[in-house]
């Protein structure tokens, strides 16, 4: 499964209302999550799995209460009602971050043991303080046959790497393109690397800035 952080057609009106549930499917950009989600809620068998999506996707965004549905000729799409609002909210007027997280915990909870899950930027549409508290959910579904793949530019995760070196470094892939050799793939011999790595990446950022920030009134 690959998550792509394109948002614009998750969780829309993307199911026909014809499809019986066995024959309804989910694409991976989230296309007739809805739908699936619907059926977890409507089936008594399956409502536990519903229920537990709902309470992880709490733990990630307080302000949501819990996850609805609206129906009509087109099909189903997800709604969701709020501490912010009387009325309930329809997916595309929430966040991308909470869109993202419903159908990864959808997905997450639904999965066979052999998957492969790929996150490619994982923070985009997410408060850099929530990307803790979203990997610590991830972490629960890790198993050696349940893998997470995870591709991102974020310093924040640099700083994690940081602060817990001996436990996360040996995870860890470093992905640059070398002009000459092409595409090359590193891994850390040292946990000192993780150090060292953040380190450089703030110097870099620092250095892009520096005359942008400096020559500022002059422009």
């Amino acid at each position: 499964m690959a998550l792509s952080p394109k948002c614009d057609r998750h969780c829309g009106f993307r199911q026909s209302p014809k499809r019986t549930r066995t024959d309804r499917s989910c694409r991976e950009n989230g296309w007739g999550v809805a739908a699936k989600l619907q059926d977890l809620h409507n089936s008594p068998s399956d409502r536990k799995q519903f229920e537990l999506i709902e309470q992880n996707l709490r733990q990630l965004f307080p302000h949501i209460q819990n996850i609805g549905f609206e129906n009509d000729y087109q099909g189903v799409r997800l709604s969701y009602r709020t501490d912010r609002s009387y009325d309930p909210v329809p997916a595309p007027q929430e966040s991308d971050g909470v869109l993202l997280s419903t159908f990864l915990l959808w997905r997450l909870h639904t999965n066979s043991n052999d998957l492969l899950v790929c996150l490619e930027e994982p923070e985009n549409g997410l408060h850099p303080i929530l990307l803790a508290e979203r990997f610590q959910l991830l972490k629960k579904f890790a198993t050696p046959q349940r893998q997470l793949l995870v591709s991102t530019q974020s310093p924040e995760f640099l700083r994690a790497l940081k602060a817990h070196p001996l436990e996360l470094y040996k995870q860890v892939r470093t992905v640059e393109f070398v002009p000459g050799t092409g595409t090359v793939v590193r891994r850390f011999h040292d946990f000192r690397d993780a150090k060292r790595l953040y380190e450089q990446t703030l110097d870099e950022m620092h250095a892009k800035w520096e005359p942008i920030v400096k020559n500022w009134d002059a422009n």
